[in-house]
């Protein structure tokens, strides 16, 4: 049983899921797996072992009791009655005790309103609204070459990890106030200093690095947005217009604050699209 779940929780790892979706998938398997362990204590109660056969349902009722909490707290928006996590949090550490929680709310510098000019370097000022973010997949490989870049640029200090200079009360703010499930470390706006799009092989694939000589794959570009990539190129005109770093270590709200945790990294890229025009042909 333990192993199929090892073997569960390996293979997961091989995709990008979000931290949300992770923590639900996790809290299912624990859930499950919990049975057996009532499986092995009711064995053992049948086999006259009962200091063990208690042990193990006593471990299976503490079990049980947190699998609820994660199953309330993450497929629901309510709260249990009684929760204890608060008070094994103060045990074990909880929050600093310097955080200064009654400081105002820095805005967010890359923090825009809906139909605001966006500046993406170094290829000009753009509307929001003709932006769109691109979906990459990549392989394990391709994978390693971003955390490969990521780590440079964190050992040559051009993004930092410190969640912007917010406390925890203002990151917890700021995800309260957006769609966003984790805040980054890096924050929200790691621009990667160089890619480019190739077209190889009917598909779009995309390369990055630390300069033009430094460019690797990194995964291809499949859909904008909601449509499809090659659909989308018969009617729009494209233009990649940066490329944001994402994950890594990162916070998410939990039951009794910021939960930290490290997530693989991924690039966004944000597309410019314009209407392609028909123009009339030169017959003379």
């Amino acid at each position: 049983m333990f192993s199929l779940f090892d073997a569960i929780n390996h293979y997961l790892g091989f995709f990008n899921f979000n931290l949300k979706l992770k923590n639900q998938i996790y809290t299912i398997m624990g859930f499950i797996g919990n049975w057996y362990l009532l499986h092995l204590a009711i064995q053992l109660f049948k086999n006259q072992l009962y200091l063990r056969g208690f042990l193990f349902a006593l471990i299976f009722l503490v079990l049980l009791y947190f699998s609820i909490l994660n199953l309330v707290y993450y497929f629901t928006s309510k709260t249990v009655k009684g929760d204890i996590s608060p008070h094994i949090e103060k045990i074990f550490g909880g929050k600093p005790k310097d955080a200064d929680i009654s400081a105002p709310i820095s805005p967010n510098p890359f923090h825009t309103q809906p139909g605001t000019p966006v500046m993406y370097d170094p290829v000009g000022i753009y509307n929001q609204n003709n932006l769109i973010s691109a979906t990459l997949t990549s392989t394990d490989a391709q994978r390693e070459v971003l955390k490969h870049i990521a780590n440079h640029l964190l050992e040559t200090h051009h993004i930092q990890e410190n969640y912007q200079g917010l406390n925890d009360q203002q990151v917890t703010d700021f995800l309260k106030k957006s769609n966003l499930i984790a805040f980054d470390a890096i924050g929200t706006h790691a621009l990667i200093p160089s890619y480019k799009i190739v077209t190889e092989e009917n598909q779009l694939h995309v390369y990055a690095g630390l300069n033009i000589l430094d460019q690797q794959l990194i995964g291809s570009i499949e859909t904008v947005g909601t449509f499809d990539i090659h659909d989308l190129q018969e009617n729009y005109q494209l233009l990649p217009v940066s490329c944001i770093l994402h994950g890594g270590k990162c916070k998410t709200i939990g039951r009794s604050g910021l939960i930290e945790s490290i997530e693989p990294y991924f690039v966004e890229m944000k597309i410019a699209y314009q209407r392609k025009t028909n123009e009339p042909k030169n017959t003379n």
